[in-house]
Formats: structure tokens, C-alpha cells, sequence
């Protein structure tokens, strides 16, 4: 029983580290794993997809940092009356 066990065990690890290999090929899009699982416009689309969503996370820290930069005036600006009201 305890032979079976260690057979089994070995076959889900090897099963498993198979797994962990299939998915970061597939996650990494450059290796084996990808170019089975994708044509020529897929990876197209893919590229193109990687592309679009560089230029809007550019966008968006942009985006980001401009109502970054707006919340510290209003700060600078409302500090002003501030002080100005606790001196009086």
C-alpha cells in the first residue's frame, strides 16, 4: 500500500510540475506552449491587445499623477486659508 502511495504521489508531482510548466509558457507568450495553442492571428490580436493596454495604462498614471498634482494645489491653496484663519 505504501508502494502505491509513492507511485501515485510521483505521478501528481510530475503531473503537477507539468502544469506549472504549461502555464508559465502560456502566461509568458514566448514559449513552445504559446505557438501550439495560438495561429499567426492570434498572436496578431495579442500583440496588438498588449499594445492597446500599454497605451492606456500610460494613459491612466498619467491620468493619475494630473489628479495627483490637482489634489496638492487644492491642499496648498486651502492650507493658505487655513493658517489665515487660525491667526485671527
Amino acid at each position: 500500500m505504501l508502494h502505491s502511495f509513492q507511485r501515485t504521489r510521483k505521478v501528481m508531482v510530475d503531473s503537477h510540475e507539468a502544469q506549472r510548466q504549461i502555464m508559465f509558457e502560456a502566461n509568458s507568450f514566448t514559449g513552445p506552449a504559446y505557438e501550439k495553442f495560438c495561429n499567426d492571428a492570434q498572436r496578431h490580436a495579442t500583440l496588438k491587445l498588449e499594445v492597446k493596454l500599454r497605451n492606456w495604462r500610460s494613459c491612466f498614471v498619467s491620468y493619475v499623477s494630473a489628479q495627483k498634482a490637482y489634489i496638492e494645489s487644492l491642499d496648498g491653496w486651502l492650507s493658505k486659508f487655513m493658517l489665515i484663519d487660525t491667526i485671527h
